[in-house]
């Protein structure tokens, strides 16, 4: 009996990748042990002996080093069919994979890196886009854990032949880490340990190659200022940039005003996941997406813990998921209702709640048509409007939000800030995203002191501080329960404090905890169930 790659029920059907691995060990079998034929093979029979070889690999450890010598003797090709096979598992099979299976796969790709075989910086990639948000399963934690020793064990030859894989590896553990470091669990430590040496050995040796990430850069790091290694690295970016020693670097605002590639928000979505959204996204129709969303949050978002890949599902939206116009211009459920729908599914209303929204506002704060895609803030401009007036507060809470991260997310920068969202919105209407703005300065149902305060940052570029903010004394978030169209009378904490006042040092827990009050909306489907 051949052992199976897969654990698959009876009723399902096995998968054409297994099958096609499958078939040409059981036909080849007598010919993977040596003695090895020296004859060359033809273009069918190379790649028949590379899909056996790769399932004996996987399913006989026992005889792996031979079978590998086996291949090493016989490749003609760099390794690259035999790469492209491994690409073809991770990304279709992976989550359904034995785990004796797994085990030998990161074994091989062990080995594929150390001889450089063509498309290993993509297989690595694909690995860590195996690893789940909010999942402390011990599968998921034993993939971190694997991945990390083999980046590190690899560093010098992925810093000269692929240092892109070290740049989406810095993206992917300053996030997973983030969700690491809210949980105080044992098994967890270790895991701390090995991610926060990996990423500070990065940021402090390599800093070049977090230049390259972009803005996303700092929306990451600033998740994990409460960690002491990360707070003396924002001290020296906010108040000692030559720290850093490199040849360029100026400071934070340089960093602000680079776009993040798509690319990176598909780190943090899994394969299956992004399958699922595009589907999503592409053709359903809608009033008939309620079931769709059903079955999306059961299957990715029903342990509460999971619930911060939303903030990972957002940025996927809206950086990376661009319809063309004739999906934009049908009637399939757009990307802006989905962001509703994600939204009023937080159930930990403070943190999640406020990274999702930050997730969904961040490239408003620093945009510049030069560089930046429209796309990428036309969900929350539309969110806003179509809220309007149904589910006004929802738009309420959004723009709240909105002139809540101008007038305090940097204060020593509000000036980028204030240009970034005023462009914003200027280039929305003239590209007729919105036809107008009235929707918003001119809606009866919004709160006087956000259309006042929206109105003067169009006008002239400047946002008046707010009489209804006063700085908590507590350290903590409070939330008075008036209504958001009265006057603003809640204690806050500054989205960031200027980099004088703290020393350099923004806490996360004050700029998480700045969250808009949490409104009883009756909004599960954002109206279009």
């Amino acid at each position: 009996m051949v052992p199976k790659l897969t654990l698959t029920p009876p009723h399902e059907a096995e998968n054409q990748i297994e099958l096609s691995l499958r078939q040409s060990f059981e036909s080849l079998q007598p010919s993977l042990k040596p003695p090895f034929s020296l004859t060359i093979p033809n273009p069918d029979e190379y790649a028949h002996l590379n899909r056996a070889i790769l399932h004996a690999i996987l399913t006989e450890p026992q005889f792996a080093k031979i079978h590998v010598k086996h291949l090493h003797a016989l490749v003609t090709d760099g390794y690259a069919f035999f790469t492209n096979l491994l690409l073809k598992i991770v990304h279709h099979l992976y989550p359904k994979l034995t785990g004796s299976v797994k085990n030998q796969l990161l074994w091989i790709t062990d080995e594929v890196v150390r001889v450089s075989a063509i498309g290993y910086d993509a297989l690595l990639v694909f690995l860590m886009r195996q690893i789940v948000g909010g999942d402390f399963s011990d599968g998921n934690l034993w993939l971190c854990t694997k991945l990390l020793t083999l980046l590190l064990d690899k560093w010098d030859c992925l810093l000269e032949e692929a240092p892109h894989v070290l740049c989406s590896a810095l993206y992917v553990f300053l996030r997973v880490l983030a969700d690491h470091c809210r949980l105080n669990v044992e098994k967890l430590e270790s895991l701390k340990r090995l991610e926060v040496h990996f990423c500070v050995k990065i940021v402090r040796e390599e800093f070049h190659l977090c230049l390259k990430i972009g803005r996303d850069f700092i929306r990451l790091l600033q998740d994990l200022v409460h960690v002491p290694e990360f707070k003396s690295i924002w001290k020296d970016l906010m108040l000692n940039p030559s720290r850093f020693n490199t040849l360029g670097f100026e400071g934070v605002s340089q960093i602000y005003c680079t776009r993040t590639s798509s690319r990176y928000a598909l780190l943090r979505i899994t394969p299956e996941m992004e399958t699922q959204l595009r589907f999503l996204l592409t053709h359903v129709k809608l009033g008939h997406q309620k079931r769709h969303f059903m079955w999306f949050a059961r299957k990715f978002l029903s342990e509460i813990d999971k619930e911060t890949v939303i903030v990972d599902i957002v940025r996927f939206i809206c950086c990376a998921h661009h319809p063309p116009n004739e999906i934009i211009q049908s009637d399939v459920v757009p990307r802006w209702a989905v962001i509703g729908w994600l939204l009023t599914s937080c159930r930990r209303k403070n943190y999640v709640e406020a990274n999702v929204k930050l997730a969904l506002f961040y490239d408003w704060l620093f945009f510049d048509e030069r560089v930046d895609n429209i796309m990428n803030i036309e969900p929350a401009i539309l969110l806003m409007v179509h809220s309007v007036p149904k589910y006004v507060d929802m738009t309420n809470t959004l723009l709240e939000f909105l002139l809540l991260l101008v007038d305090n997310y940097d204060m020593e920068r509000k000036d980028i800030i204030v240009k970034g969202v005023s462009s914003a919105f200027r280039l929305l209407v003239s590209k007729g995203v919105i036809h107008s703005l009235d929707v918003l300065t001119s809606c009866p149902a919004l709160s006087p002191p956000l259309k006042e305060r929206l109105s003067r940052l169009l006008s002239c570029g400047k946002l008046g501080s707010s009489k209804g903010f006063m700085p908590a004394l507590s350290g903590e978030y409070i939330a008075s329960s008036a209504h958001i169209s009265r006057p603003l009378s809640y204690k806050f904490n500054c989205i960031t404090r200027s980099a004088r006042e703290t020393n350099g040092v923004i806490s996360a827990k004050v700029m998480y905890q700045t969250i808009l009050p949490s409104y009883n909306t009756n909004f599960p489907n954002h109206g279009l169930s």
